[in-house]
């Protein structure tokens, strides 16, 4: 980050943590045994770092020009770990925006139901970036007052629909642009 941001030009910076994506989670070497639980030290570490890594950005000469998104992409694949919680507990994805440049300042900040297709007009508006029709493709600026897919039409409705064949998806996007043969069609 230091590298581009001495490149004098604006820059974008993107990282997985993926340390709790395995059955336990990865276990780092330094990471510490404070729960007796593998999986539960895994998490609290990689929470850790990433507090760490968003105060050291804060920190730098770009920290109050930076705009940090912080997004988890499903909930955790250990199941058993959360056996036994309060059921009246709706667990969610993680979603955080640090310092966006969001232009509409109105807007409902919980509670939305939103899909992973709303992160990236949401991610683009946290820029400052004007989003004709507060969409894209899918997706809707949750930073907006338009409602998202979901919220119009219903979790259900937008799973069937988008779970639907296509000839277009499989011959477009599917295909090796040098042999024009769907990748569907080789397995």
């Amino acid at each position: 980050m230091m590298r581009l941001y001495n490149e004098g030009k604006p820059f974008c910076f993107m990282m997985e943590n993926a340390d709790t994506h395995c059955p336990d989670g990865f276990k780092e070497p330094e990471t510490k045994d404070i729960f007796g639980n593998q999986y539960a030290n895994v998490i609290f570490h990689s929470q850790k770092q990433v507090a760490d890594l968003i105060r050291w950005i804060q920190a730098q000469p770009f920290g109050s020009n930076t705009t940090i998104v912080v997004t988890g992409d499903h909930l955790s694949m250990d199941g058993n770990f959360f056996k036994g919680w309060d059921p009246s507990y709706e667990r969610t994805t993680f979603n955080m925006f640090i310092n966006p440049a969001f232009t509409n300042k109105d807007f409902q900040t919980t509670n939305r139901q939103y899909t992973s297709y709303d992160y990236m007009p949401t991610i683009l508006s946290s820029l400052g970036i004007a989003i004709e029709g507060e969409r894209l493709a899918l997706g809707t600026n949750l930073a907006s007052q338009k409602q998202t897919l979901v919220e119009r039409d219903g979790l259900d409705h937008v799973n069937e629909e988008t779970s639907l064949y296509s000839d277009f998806y499989v011959e477009n996007l599917l295909t090796k642009p040098d042999k024009k043969s769907s990748l569907v069609k080789q397995f």
